[in-house]
């Protein structure tokens, strides 16, 4: 069998004009993904920081992030970008952004219960973790589903976070009804206060999914 022909100059040439097209599309297509990003951050921050020094009204910095479900996400991209670089050049977020963030995202309600059983599950900081859990306990039953993740955390090794975590569920009440399980092993738990929040906890899921007692029977001769 003839061996295939080595390819001739023009074919070389189309070939790496070819990737060079392609190459300056990935560009173009990174720069207006990277400013449009930029531009996202940035008008984040404006909203946040108005907010914070109460020259926007919580609903009007809702608004103006695009609604809850679009606020959610400008706020935990803030959040992680904002997080991320002050740690890198030594210095925290400031306070005051900070809580702004965490109060506008339970203010957004159930779209951000994502938002924060990601920090309840996957912060390094302890207080992070118990930021989380209080957050869910604020959202009450529109943080439901949350259980799974909340169930995971009730084994969090700082007992706070593990107390947080079950006065969540015992907010949540009977959509937590999953976690009875878990909140029975965490009656036995070392530290009284999670034992005491369980136990709350368990009082109220069980009262509020008991089947509703019987009527009574007539009286006789009725």
């Amino acid at each position: 069998m003839p061996e295939a022909a080595a390819p001739t100059p023009p074919d070389r040439t189309r070939r790496a004009a070819i990737l060079a097209t392609v190459g300056i599309v990935v560009i173009l297509g990174l720069a207006v993904f990277v400013t449009a990003y930029a531009a996202s951050v940035f008008r984040t921050q404006e909203v946040v920081q108005a907010y914070a020094m109460d020259k926007l009204e919580w609903s009007e910095a809702i608004t103006a992030l695009g609604g809850p479900e679009q606020a959610v996400g400008k706020l935990s991209l803030y959040f992680r970008a904002m997080d991320w670089l002050p740690r890198k050049q030594g210095r925290p977020l400031p306070w005051d952004e900070a809580e702004a963030i965490r109060s506008l995202l339970v203010l957004c309600g159930e779209p951000s219960v994502p938002v924060f059983t990601r920090w309840l599950l996957s912060s390094r900081e302890w207080w992070m973790r118990d930021v989380a859990a209080k957050n869910l306990f604020t959202l009450g039953p529109e943080a439901k589903d949350a259980v799974p993740a909340l169930r995971q955390a009730l084994k969090d090794t700082h007992p706070a976070v593990r107390v947080s975590v079950a006065w969540a569920l015992t907010r949540i009440g009977p959509e937590a009804q999953a976690a009875v399980p878990d909140l029975e092993v965490a009656l036995k738990d070392p530290n009284g206060d999670v034992r005491k929040a369980a136990a709350e906890a368990l009082k109220k899921i069980r009262r509020e999914t008991a089947p509703d007692a019987p009527a009574a029977p007539p009286a006789p001769g009725e």
